[in-house]
């Protein structure tokens, strides 16, 4: 059942006793991304000031150019990058001579992918025994070129981040003091 995911031959092979390079095509790979932007600032009143950022990225890609092979449900993983960045920033002036500037951000990071098959019931299509765990269309190694992706998961990561940065001048010397605090 797994030979009915290959194509059939459309070219005369390179070889004739192995029948190596009989099939040839095209593959696509679809890829969508959407980036925006939202910034806002605010004047408290002459020593204060306020701004927020908010940062929203999202790339999907099908991986079509991971494999050769026409069907999709050997080939294709779907991926979605998504990245999101919000921060505040406050500047206050206490003095001429002193100003502080502190920000406050966090940044998420997620990486959802999962193969194409992923949940179409190939175990049964296959007519394989229940023992074997359902998800994505199995690795089989029958002789022939391998089959593309079949993993599923989500990575992601998510930084929050603390900086306080405080300035004073005194005379001609420039003084800075301040932490960046990240987890």
């Amino acid at each position: 059942k797994m030979l009915a995911l290959y194509p059939l031959p459309n070219r005369t092979p390179s070889n004739a006793f192995t029948n190596a390079s009989n099939w040839i095509g095209q593959v696509n790979e679809v890829r969508h991304m959407n980036q925006y932007t939202v910034k806002g600032d605010h004047r408290i009143s002459d020593k204060n000031t306020i701004s927020g950022r908010f940062m929203y990225y999202k790339h999907f890609n099908d991986n079509g150019f991971a494999g050769a092979l026409p069907d999709p449900n050997v080939r294709e993983r779907l991926d979605n990058y998504l990245n999101y960045n919000t921060t505040v920033n406050d500047t206050h002036s206490f003095t001429p001579s002193l100003l502080n500037e502190a920000r406050i951000s966090v940044a998420r990071q997620a990486f959802p992918f999962q193969a194409y098959s992923f949940n179409q019931g190939w175990i049964a299509k296959l007519g394989l025994p229940a023992s074997v765990p359902e998800g994505t269309l199995p690795r089989v190694d029958n002789g022939l070129p391998g089959f593309g992706a079949f993993t599923v998961g989500l990575r992601g990561s998510t930084t929050w981040q603390f900086v306080d940065a405080l300035t004073k001048i005194v005379g001609g010397h420039t003084m800075k003091f301040g932490a960046d605090i990240r987890l």
